[in-house]
């Protein structure tokens, strides 16, 4: 599990993208004013997707 900063709110998904492909993910995540999102291309949402939003919110 990724531990994360107190955000107001997160959200994870994947998007299938067909063809056999491996789905895209994204992850979008809102602390006070600031909204990140982050769109992972045949990745994983859950782990890379969380890593990038924490790191954007961390900087603010």
């Amino acid at each position: 599990m990724l531990l994360l900063p107190a955000f107001t709110g997160a959200k994870t998904r994947t998007a299938e993208v067909g063809g056999g492909q491996k789905p895209n993910g994204w992850f979008i995540a809102r602390r006070d004013s600031v909204v990140a999102v982050a769109l992972m291309p045949v990745g994983r949402a859950d782990y890379v997707c969380g890593k990038i939003v924490t790191a954007v919110h961390a900087v603010r």
